[in-house]
């Protein structure tokens, strides 16, 4: 994952403060979305397909 993904998924945590359970848990959809597509390319790709 880019750099830059990771920075806007982070920019919307608090800054005044460290992130609690609450944050944490509206950014994870978005991460886990992101990371299982990934994972599905990666197994296509080893398998030699196309997604």
């Amino acid at each position: 994952m880019p750099l830059s993904e990771v920075a806007d998924q982070l920019s919307v945590l608090p800054e005044n403060r460290a992130p609690d359970h609450d944050d944490w848990n509206k950014i994870a959809p978005r991460w886990s979305g992101e990371i299982n597509r990934r994972i599905r390319m990666i197994g296509w790709a080893k398998k030699g397909r196309d997604p």
